[in-house]
């Protein structure tokens, strides 16, 4: 037997060899080959990314002719070229504009190190990194600086050419561009200060590149070599088309042919490492081919308890698939878990985000599927599950349990009372909060999905009630009132209210009626979530509406930096309603307090008092107002939402309607009234009072009554 196998192995380890040496041998001619292409690709690439760097370099020339351009017809240069002598101080102030321009275009281009001009007329340098020289000994200083005479400086200053450049000795370049006034006379020179590696930019890579100019004095580089190391370099040329440059490319060859070597060092050690490899594994191995029985027997059975986990796990996924709505048909197959009786219950776990935190692996910073599931499997099988046969589903994001019952009063409160201690053991050990709701008993498995949709309900009302997730053990039916009101005129009387103190602008009593709706207007019945939901997206549909309506541009602009609508559409229980808009409207309170310390104008108060003596003019409104005074409407309406933090109309109905509630304590007739303080009718008149006090002049008199009574 071990002759057999000895055999299998020889055959299976030569045929292994002559693969290898295969391999082997068609790498060395790909490497060959490799190498003969590399060295023409090597100039074809040198080539083009000469041309890459040489178009750069012209570019930049002509964009920096472009802002010296753009500086010589800019305001100012021209007066204070024309200067001599001495500098004013109102002079001295038009050259601080002037570097300042200098410095802004500079910045902006991002070209040149630095800009200077030379002003022929006054003898002085003006340079936007740096003071202005003037004088013949401050020029001299700022040539040595750069290492060349006063001589050549001014020499260069009077040169004929429209545009030159000179090169120094320091791998630094100057391009002139001379200013002339009216009559063509030269009255100041503009240039550009770059060094070699600035004008070049990046060759890429280990690339160097050096431009020597037609009159070979100076050479500019992006960074120097020295002769001795230029043989390790391939020399790449190019003419440029500006000033007739020559430009010159070094290339390294360890660049291209280095890589190549490591590589065929890497393959050739693989290779020799596999065949090591073989011939030592072929050798042990051979002597492990015998394998007993036993052994294939234990093999058998752990691979059978692999088989039938695999085929739980993908009953259990038809079944949550069922809950979910993706499958019609219920399938029984998935019960084969369970046993036979017919009373059971569904729970329904969820943790909060810390159990993000706890299950997330730390090195690859992700949450495993598997591990929270793994993890409250084994709580349940040995808590629950090993007296009440059960199964853990997930089919969305919280996890649900299916327990069979046998004596169903004493059971649900032993289930309960182990559940108590799943949720201590949760928050002790891991500080998870665990909310975990029970369901009622079911005897038709058909009605599993009816079930767990009223779990979903029971845990969705939970989270609406709360700012959290809530710790603890519920049970469903537990929360249902059926006696309960639904308050629905509170409800409608309060958000009359909560938009009328809004269009006032009236924040604080806003979240007062909107604290007093929470208390009066939501009933705490689970059979009325819905209703509850509703009427919460009504009051955040009112906030967002009347504060996009009611503020002007100003306002607007600020409400939009508070992201009300954003923080608004993200609420999702009643507590985050009022945490939500009691900060937005102490902002928006702190903004107008603000807004009021400003000075107001002395108008305003005399308008205001004109009102209140003209109030009876039903012909009153903003434009008649600011022809009164000499104002235009937008200032008079924007001063008042300033300062007054209401309209001028809003004043003017208040006034109206202040004069009218006294009236109406006389009990004189609604219509006399309405004339009498301004309005054109009964009608309009009701509809400002309703608008602005909530309730018909009719209703208020009825109040005054009530109350004498």
């Amino acid at each position: 037997m071990k002759t057999g196998k000895s055999l299998t192995f020889r055959s299976i380890l030569i045929s292994y060899l002559v693969l290898c040496l295969a391999m082997l041998t068609v790498t060395i001619i790909g490497y060959s080959s490799s190498i003969f292409y590399v060295q023409k690709e090597i100039r074809n690439s040198a080539a083009l990314r000469m041309r890459e760097v040489v178009g750069k370099i012209e570019n930049n020339i002509r964009l920096s002719y472009q802002l010296c351009d753009t500086l010589a017809v800019s305001g100012g240069l021209d007066d204070i070229a024309l200067i001599e002598g001495n500098f004013s101080p109102q002079q001295i102030l038009d050259s601080m504009k002037l570097k300042n321009t200098m410095s802004e275009l500079n910045v902006q281009n991002n070209l040149c190190q630095n800009l200077h001009i030379y002003f022929l007329k006054s003898d002085s340098i003006l340079s936007s990194n740096s003071q202005r020289r003037e004088g013949k000994e401050d020029i001299s200083f700022f040539c040595r600086q750069y290492g060349i005479t006063a001589q050549d400086f001014y020499c260069w200053m009077t040169e004929e050419n429209q545009k030159s450049y000179q090169v120094l000795s320091d791998n630094q370049i100057w391009f002139f561009r001379p200013v002339n006034d009216t009559q063509n006379n030269r009255i100041a020179v503009i240039f550009a200060e770059y060094s070699g590696s600035r004008l070049i930019g990046d060759p890429g890579a280990e690339n160097c590149i050096y431009i020597e100019t037609p009159e070979k004095e100076n050479v500019i580089y992006s960074r120097k070599l020295e002769e001795n190391q230029k043989n390790g370099y391939i020399k790449v040329e190019k003419q440029m088309s500006m000033f007739q440059w020559n430009c010159d490319m070094y290339v390294p060859n360890t660049l291209f042919y280095g890589e190549l070597r490591r590589f065929a060092m890497i393959l050739t050690a693989e290779l020799l490492m596999l065949i090591s490899v073989a011939v030592i594994g072929s050798w042990y191995f051979s002597k492990k081919t015998y394998v007993p029985v036993g052994n294939l027997i234990s093999d058998n059975k752990k691979l059978s308890k692999k088989v039938k986990k695999k085929e739980e796990t993908r009953e259990c996924r038809e079944l949550e698939k069922y809950l979910t709505g993706a499958v019609k048909n219920f399938p029984y197959a998935s019960l084969n878990k369970l046993s036979d009786q017919e009373k059971y219950i569904m729970i329904q776990f969820a943790f909060d985000e810390n159990g993000d935190a706890v299950f997330r692996d730390q090195e690859k910073k992700e949450k495993p599927e598997e591990l929270e599931h793994f993890v409250l499997e084994n709580i349940l099988k040995e808590q629950i599950f090993e007296k009440y046969p059960g199964i853990l589903l997930q089919p969305e994001k919280d996890f649900v349990a299916v327990v069979n019952l046998s004596e169903l009063e004493h059971d649900e409160k032993e289930i309960r009372s182990l559940l108590k201690t799943i949720e201590q053991f949760y928050s002790r050990t891991f500080h998870i909060s665990a909310c975990i709701m029970i369901g009622e008993c079911q005897s038709d498995y058909k009605k599993m999905k009816e079930a767990y949709h009223l779990l979903e309900e029971s845990m969705q009302y939970l989270e609406f009630w709360s700012t959290s997730a809530p710790a603890g053990v519920y049970v469903y039916g537990e929360m249902m009132d059926a006696d309960e009101d639904s308050h629905s005129s509170v409800y409608m009387t309060g958000s009359r209210r909560l938009l009328n103190c809004l269009e006032s602008e009236d924040f604080e009593g806003a979240y007062r009626e909107l604290n007093q709706i929470y208390q009066s207007a939501f009933s705490r019945n689970q059979k009325e979530l819905r209703i509850n939901r509703y009427r919460m997206y009504g009051l955040i549909g009112t906030l967002i509406t009347t504060l996009d309506i009611s503020a002007n541009e100003e306002d607007k602009a600020y409400y939009q930096s508070l992201n009300y609508e954003e923080r608004l559409f993200r609420i999702q229980s009643i507590h985050e309603l009022l945490s939500e808009s009691r900060a937005i409207f102490e902002a928006i309170i702190q903004y107008r307090q603000n807004k009021s310390a400003e000075r107001e104008p002395e108008w305003m108060e005399e308008m205001q008092e004109y009102i209140q003596g003209h109030y009876q003019d039903c012909n009153m409104n903003v434009t008649s107002l600011a022809q009164e005074f000499g104002i235009s409407v937008p200032h008079v309406s924007r001063s008042f939402k300033n300062f007054r933090d209401y309209g001028v109309l809003e004043y003017i109905h208040k006034v109206r309607l202040e004069h009218a509630k006294d009236m109406l304590k006389n009990d004189v007739r609604i219509k006399n009234i309405a004339l009498d303080v301004g309005y054109t009718d009964a009608q309009a008149f009701t509809r400002a009072f309703k608008r602005y006090e909530g309730i018909t002049p009719s209703q208020y008199k009825e109040l005054i009554s009530k109350n004498e009574a």
